[in-house]
């Protein structure tokens, strides 16, 4: 099974109206007929960040069907709501496991600032300006 998630940052552009819009302007004609391809569906950046933790434990694609498989339309297209982990079955209830992206943005972050920024022992403090800080 094919599912076209678009991803947004803004949250506007989830709205229910517009899923109906993405669809009409979706062409299924350039995919393959085997497997199936459903109909596009948009979910915000932290839609898709709230399940990450889980997917040290499923597959993304095992979670992405388990959300469909519950939350399908007649026509066969993504129910609106919220694709958080709280409205995906099996992840209802389970523990929240390792979150390798938050870890590895401070990772990221942590290097980024010693590298960047040069590191100094306390007993040279110095201002903005580098001049001497006075006690």
């Amino acid at each position: 099974m094919i599912y076209p998630i678009m991803v947004f940052l803004d949250k506007s552009f989830v709205s229910p109206y517009l899923t109906n819009l993405y669809s009409e302007h979706f062409d299924r004609r350039t995919l393959p007929r085997r497997p199936t391809v459903t109909a596009p569906y948009a979910i915000t950046i932290s839609d898709l960040e709230s399940i990450f933790p889980h997917t040290d434990q499923h597959d993304l694609t095992d979670i992405i069907d388990d959300y469909y498989r519950h939350n399908k339309t007649p026509k066969g297209t993504m129910a609106f709501g919220s694709f958080r982990y709280a409205n995906i079955p099996m992840l209802k209830d389970e523990p929240r496991g390792k979150d390798l992206v938050d870890e590895r943005f401070k990772r990221f972050s942590d290097d980024l600032i010693s590298n960047t920024f040069e590191q100094r022992d306390s007993d040279s403090r110095t201002s903005w300006n580098d001049e001497p800080l006075r006690s």
